[in-house]
């Protein structure tokens, strides 16, 4: 047998294990080839300001006539390559690289993704379910289903015709308090059907008929119910009926009791607005300090008098009921916070984000409030860390919200893990679930177009967003009673129509041209609505007349004019 020289057998021995390897590299290198020219669809991608876009999402919902963004990767060169929506292939008008600030460690050049544009139209369908198909390199893959509503227009749109009244300006008469306590002039307000507003703030209760101011309850006022006295110390919230007749509110009031000063009471009363006769509808007493042991949170539901309960944002609906977000805030050893911190925020007219159970609460006619949904500040382990076995709505902010005319429907904003914007959602009372979502900074609305001028106007179907907002006392957005929603961003008013998904310029020009909007009032289209901080939406009566004011809101206190106080104005149709 012939020997085989020793200086070989490492390399015999080793062969095997090399052929192993290469062979193995060979296959790393085919599967790497293999996934590079595979089509792709992104869920979310950062965008580097392509499209003025900072984050692109996929959207899963258009209306027809809409322009659609899609990332990923299609292989459009290939003429086999297509993006079918329904049984319809989608014409791409437009088509560019996105560069990624990764590097492929392969071929050293940074990775991409296609970026293309598509006009979304009737003949892909319309309704729910509807298919989205890459097809590329023999391989098909799907997106989430598009739901593809067919664009109306219809009377919802830009009124011509609108004006701005000035009704009036007001300093009150102790402003120096106010100022000290960095308190807003105007916090909570509600319209009656006849246009008389009502506005709060935690020095009283004011109503404004005939274009001037005056009190209806006031800080240090003494009440009586017929069953007791008491002093009202700081007003929480209020709401006017629709028909004008009655007021409802909530304060921290003062009473003659022992050991009051360790306490925190407060009251949600209705007063009769023809007599002022005055009837409380619950009464809650809170411990002021930190606690060693913990409380039942509960019950949350039930006859309004036998619960806990610290009525916030409170609104009303046509059949009578009232709507208010419970800041009740019981003993709880884990809780950092106490009420004195809880109350100096209502104190300042801010929302409280620490502390309270912080449910959304209905209160009928006959006396029974029902716990509908829950909210928490984020993040929630530190502010409120209470479990309560309802569907839960998270902000960094406060627990405002809207409501629909008939009650129907409740809006606000939650908290987005994903994007780290205000998300708005509507919640369906009636189905007892969310039925419908915005994600803000997000370009999926639809925008129409009224305006002829070539300097004032925005196309329709521009790609236009919600812009989400964690501060609901400032209160950049207003439900008309066709529940179109109003937003005021920098100088114009915009409405979205949530389920269409549209949306339009409310008053100003379509394009902020503030060298146009350059008025406080008359002609909607040429004044210019300031809409950050000094802006606030008061609310819209019956016939959509909408109510604002300026330099009254508390957004810091650079936003609050204690020199001139706050301006009111309305918005009006002069239609004949």
């Amino acid at each position: 047998m012939k020997q085989i020289n020793r200086r070989w057998l490492p390399l015999i021995f080793c062969l095997p294990i090399l052929l192993t390897v290469a062979q193995g590299c060979k296959k790393v290198t085919e599967h790497a080839d293999y996934i590079e020219n595979q089509p792709w669809l992104a869920r979310v991608i950062t965008m580097n300001g392509m499209y003025n876009l900072y984050e692109y999402q996929y959207r899963n919902r258009f209306l027809t006539g809409d322009t659609a963004i899609l990332v990923g990767r299609f292989f459009l060169e290939d003429p086999t390559s297509s993006i079918q929506i329904g049984n319809v292939k989608a014409v791409v008008h437009e088509s560019r690289k996105l560069f990624t600030n990764t590097q492929n460690d392969r071929t050293g050049i940074n990775d991409s993704a296609d970026v293309v544009k598509f006009v979304i139209t009737k003949e892909m369908g319309t309704g729910s379910g509807i298919t989205l198909a890459v097809k590329a390199k023999g391989v098909t893959v799907f997106g989430e289903p598009l739901t593809i509503t067919a664009l109306k227009l219809s009377d919802k749109r830009t009124d011509s015709t609108l004006m701005v009244e000035h009704m009036l300006n007001w300093l009150p008469e102790n402003v120096e308090e106010y100022k000290q306590n960095n308190a807003s002039f105007v916090h909570s307000s509600s319209i009656s059907d006849a246009g008389e507003l009502y506005f709060d703030n935690p020095f009283g209760i004011f109503r404004i008929p005939d274009n001037k101011v005056l009190p209806v309850i006031k800080h240090d006022q003494q009440l009586n119910d017929q069953q007791s006295t008491f002093t009202i110390d700081w007003i929480i919230s209020s709401v006017i009926s629709t028909d004008g007749k009655t007021l409802t509110f909530s304060a921290i009031v003062k009473e003659p009791i022992p050991g009051s000063d360790t306490l925190v009471i407060t009251r949600l009363c209705q007063m009769k607005t023809a007599d002022q006769t005055l009837k409380t509808l619950n009464r809650t007493v809170m411990f002021r300090g930190r606690s060693s042991y913990s409380e039942p949170i509960g019950p949350l539901s039930g006859k309004v008098d036998q619960l806990n309960l610290s009525a916030m944002y409170l609104q009303t609906d046509i059949n009578g009921n009232i709507w208010m977000v419970n800041g009740f805030m019981p003993r709880n050893a884990d809780v950092p916070h106490t009420p004195v911190r809880f109350y100096d925020d209502i104190k300042a007219g801010d929302d409280p984000s620490f502390g309270g159970i912080f449910t959304y609460c209905k209160l009928t006619p006959d006396g029974n409030l029902t716990a509908l949904l829950k909210h928490y500040c984020v993040p929630a382990p530190t502010t409120t860390p209470y479990s309560i076995p309802l569907p839960a709505i998270s902000t960094s902010y406060g627990p405002g919200f809207m409501l629909s005319r008939d009650g129907r429907y409740m809006y606000g904003f939650g908290y987005s893990v994903t994007t780290w914007n205000m998300d708005l959602l509507k919640y369906d009372v009636q189905e007892n679930e969310i039925t419908g979502k915005i994600s803000a900074y997000t370009n999926n609305i639809a925008f129409i177009s009224y305006d002829d001028d070539p300097a004032t106007r925005m196309p329709t179907n521009s790609a236009f967003w919600l812009q989400g907002s964690a501060w609901s006392y400032w209160c950049p957005y207003q439900l008309l009673p066709n529940n179109d929603m109003l937003f005021t961003d920098m100088a114009s008013i915009y409405a979205y129509d949530f389920d269409n998904m549209s949306s339009y310029c409310f008053a100003g020009t379509e394009n902020q041209n503030t060298e146009v909007q350059n008025q406080k009032i008359g002609k909607a289209k040429y004044v210019n609505f300031d809409g950050f901080g000094s802006f606030k939406f008061l609310g819209a009566d019956k016939n959509s007349v909408v109510y604002y004011c300026m330099g009254g809101t508390n957004l810091g206190s650079q936003f609050m004019d204690y020199v001139n106080g706050a301006k009111f104005y309305k918005i009006i149709s002069r239609k004949s």
